[in-house]
């Protein structure tokens, strides 16, 4: 597969900002893949998402340079309602995402403004429906949601659209662990389906366990970018830019310091417990 996003050289200063919020970014993410994006607080994440998404330079003011394209379009050149048919961009409050009374109505809302015909407008929800689990929900109001099915609503007007993309910016940042799960399991099979998921995320364990790719951002710039296992077993790297590796690899690296040899550095929890079960057992 090729790629479906490519950044060239992005710098961004936010209006009436003395510095600039991204500086000088060059990235490609590849149609069908999962790329986690990472950083400390303040470090430009959010910012790239909003350029990945077209919100800059559409919705945004500010100075922006350099081009992103999408599908081969630069966005400068797209309308918005052209790029939301191909991105979608999950927030990381979900409650500021949903206004409508039930379910339903918050899924078809993005069609109707878009003026899709009513019959495919009621093919889309319920496809969107299906896939996120939510069809029994879909006549509730979405004030009695659980944190995770509020996010997984968000998701599924995105996929209402049709979207080929979607951004998760921090969006399992305010849930517990079990509606964090019930979102990953939703994204886990919208990547194997063939969407290419950006998510920005603090808990680099999970990141992990799903992506393909991690780049690394701080201060507006890329700092590194490569595989999981690149990124996320270089201690020294994360905690430079204030990033807590996963609590497997730092007991793996502990291992290493106290002159124990290890085949490899786990970045997950199961591959940890995999790899020290076989230490005890002398295998």
């Amino acid at each position: 597969m090729g790629n479906i996003i490519e950044v060239r050289n992005v710098s961004y200063r936010y209006r009436f900002s003395k510095r600039e919020a991204l500086k000088n970014i060059s990235l490609e993410i590849e149609e069908g893949s999962f790329v986690g994006i990472i950083g400390p607080i303040g470090a430009g994440k959010t910012t790239l998402c909003y350029c990945l998404s077209g919100v800059i330079p559409h919705i945004l003011g500010g100075e922006f340079k350099g081009d992103v394209f999408v599908k081969g379009i630069n966005t400068r050149d797209a309308t918005t309602p052209e790029l939301t048919q191909i991105i979608g961009f999950c927030q990381q409050d979900a409650e500021s995402q949903l206004f409508m009374t039930d379910v339903e109505r918050e899924i078809a809302f993005p069609l109707e403004n878009l003026m899709f015909p009513p019959d495919e407008i009621k093919a889309r929800v319920e496809e969107a429906l299906r896939i996120t689990r939510l069809t029994k929900y879909k006549k509730r109001h979405p004030f009695f949601l659980s944190g995770g099915e509020k996010q997984r609503v968000v998701i599924a007007a995105v996929l209402a659209m049709r979207s080929e993309v979607i951004i998760l910016d921090e969006t399992l940042s305010e849930l517990d662990p079990l509606g964090a799960e019930e979102v990953m399991e939703t994204v886990s099979r919208l990547k194997e389906e063939g969407k290419t998921i950006i998510m920005v995320d603090h808990d680099l364990e999970r990141l992990g366990r799903f992506a393909d790719k991690i780049v690394l951002i701080d201060e507006g710039r890329k700092v590194a970018e490569g595989t999981p296992e690149e990124i996320l077993s270089n201690i020294d790297l994360l905690r430079e830019h204030y990033l807590d590796p996963p609590w497997t690899t730092q007991i793996a690296a502990s291992l290493v310091r106290a002159g124990i040899h290890l085949p490899y550095i786990p970045i997950t929890f199961e591959s940890g417990v995999e790899l020290f079960k076989k230490l005890l057992e002398g295998t």
